[in-house]
């Protein structure tokens, strides 16, 4: 008698992959003139295989087509040119690329948010440091060793995130190119979450890089949560701290609230040691696309470690998201 085959990591990750995206009403097609030998669901599955991968489009492609059992999973019979997933990303709508973001982090077990929000930077280019940094030829004198300067290299990716800290799941994304100042993301990345994601918000923790009124009266006044952001120091006296809010924020807050901010760190950590820390495309809305599936694929494969966690504790599973924290349910 032979025994039924363990499911591998690989074709879970490809079947909770197809769930969220239907879950999110992806088009099957987006045309009924297309050849119907694939569909935009095989697509994003292989995408998001791809960034998993690190790799580039041609040689992923050469790589997965000996996997027999991921095609009759997704029920294809002709594997895919790479070029076929490569224009297939660049006119994909950022639209359904937002609300897989924000369907990717859906958990049944938690029904408030309490988010945290930072910002990183991935590389536009993957140079090495050989290259950017050039050793001078002439030493001025009075000097020890042979100076250095940098190459000029191209801007880089500034992403700015909004995680669900007990989770660790991406929430939301806003790209655009840095460096610049972060405070300018912190208004328009909320908004896209309650325009994405119905359920109510709790909290926001975010550092000093975000220290404004405006922030806090966005997250308070209009959103009704908590919001902890340290007020920045400066030469001024303490007195001339101007806001109500910001004004509370230097009287004091818990530090044990604000320790959760970590929690984004962690998850740029994560997503830079096992996706790489640079971009491969090199047209801008390609660029843009690669970190959408970045964050998609971190969604996907956290979820899978949430639920392992969770069959593991059985009948214990509450311990994962424990309902009280010491999170406030409203403003005091």
């Amino acid at each position: 008698m032979l025994l039924a085959k363990k499911e591998t990591k690989l074709i879970k990750l490809v079947k909770r992959t197809l769930g969220i995206i239907r879950k999110a009403r992806v088009p099957f097609r987006s045309s009924k003139f297309s050849n119907h030998i694939y569909n935009n669901h095989v697509h994003l599955v292989l995408l998001v295989l791809k960034v998993l991968s690190d790799m580039s489009y041609q040689r992923f492609m050469e790589w997965i087509e000996n996997f027999d059992g991921l095609w009759v999973v997704l029920g294809v019979d002709r594997v895919p040119h790479f070029t076929t997933i490569h224009k297939f990303a660049g006119r994909l709508g950022r639209r359904y690329l937002d609300i897989l973001v924000t369907v990717s982090s859906t958990n049944k077990r938690i029904r408030v948010l309490v988010t945290g929000i930072d910002s990183t930077g991935f590389e536009l280019t993957n140079a090495s440091y050989y290259y950017i940094t050039v050793l001078e030829r002439r030493r001025p004198t009075g000097t020890v060793g042979r100076p250095r300067k940098l190459r000029a290299v191209h801007r880089h990716m500034k992403t700015t995130f909004i995680v669900e800290t007990r989770a660790q799941m991406i929430l939301a994304i806003r790209l655009r190119r840095g460096p610049d100042n972060d405070n300018k993301d912190f208004i328009p990345s909320y908004r896209k979450l309650s325009e994405l994601d119905d359920r109510p918000l709790r909290m926001v923790v975010a550092d000093k890089g975000y220290d404004c009124e405006v922030n806090h009266e966005y997250i308070r006044d209009e959103l009704g949560a908590m919001s902890i952001i340290p007020p920045r120091k400066n030469r001024s006296p303490d007195y001339r701290t101007t806001g109500k809010y910001r004004r509370e924020m230097r009287d004091g807050y818990s530090k044990r609230l604000y320790g959760q901010r970590a929690k984004s760190e962690t998850v740029n950590s994560v997503i830079k040691r096992t996706m790489g820390d640079d971009v491969r495309a090199c047209k801008c809305r390609y660029q843009n696309r690669e970190i959408y599936f970045k964050a998609i694929a971190y969604n996907v494969e956290r979820g899978l470690a949430i639920i392992i966690v969770i069959g593991f504790l059985g009948s214990r599973s509450h311990a994962a998201f424990p309902a009280d924290l010491g999170y406030p349910s409203r403003i005091p």
